[in-house]
């Protein structure tokens, strides 16, 4: 298997840990194997799914999601009922769910452990990480669980970076919105100013003061 061609999928009531690797293909399937004398045989198209654990060395079951027959009329198959959602995003052309950084891809990894890996159905970091002792002991015996370690330590760090540039981001955002409200805030009293609202300046005396003036000498008068 060339590179990752599946989608890493677990059940809703499947347990924790790795969960399995779920390959999606087509395949005509023979209706009749036997020729008819007017003409070859009749193929129906089908979808299947094969579930491959990481771990192992076994292929894994294959399990028949749909099929079309040579009239046209189609059928679900046995296995639709528990890989349906993956199944629908496959055909639909949809990314893949999330599977991983694929061994090829990580730098500690080097060309033969991976392909002894790729044996045993493993083809990510995070399956290598959550991998347990018997998977370990039984498909990959020798440095498996110090390769594990590594894993595990790998994807602590690449989280803890990943966090730390998140908080740079936020903080980053943060301060560009304080630069826009400061220069808003800052347009805001240039247009006040303009508009003739600034303070009286020193010895002179505002609008409200001489009517109050003129209004005391007004009296003064009177009297």
């Amino acid at each position: 298997m060339d590179g990752i061609q599946g989608t890493l999928y677990r059940e809703p009531a499947a347990p924790a840990g790795t969960p399995p690797l779920v390959l999606f293909f087509e395949e005509k399937a023979v209706k009749d194997e036997r020729a008819s004398r007017d003409g070859p045989a009749i193929f129906d198209t089908v979808h299947f799914v094969r579930v491959i654990v990481a771990g192992s060395r076994s292929e894994g079951p294959i399990y028949e999601l749909w099929r079309r027959k040579d009239d046209g009329t189609e059928k679900r198959g046995e296995g639709y009922k528990r890989f349906g959602k993956p199944y629908e995003e496959w055909k639909a052309g949809q990314a893949p769910s999330q599977t991983g950084t694929p061994l090829e891809q990580w730098p500690l990894m080097d060309v033969a452990m991976v392909a002894a890996l790729k044996a045993a159905h493993v083809y990510t970091v995070q399956q290598l990480a959550d991998l347990p002792d018997s998977a370990l002991d039984q498909s990959i015996r020798r440095g498996g669980r110090e390769w594990r370690a590594k894993a595990l330590a790998w994807l602590d760090e690449a989280r803890t970076a990943a966090g730390d540039a998140e908080a740079r981001t936020t903080i980053a955002r943060q301060q560009e919105e304080i630069d826009e409200l400061k220069g808003q805030v800052k347009e805001l009293l240039k247009r006040s100013n303009n508009l003739g609202y600034d303070k009286p300046k020193k010895g002179n005396r505002a609008p409200a003061e001489d009517m109050h003036v003129a209004v005391q000498e007004e009296d003064s008068l009177r009297l």
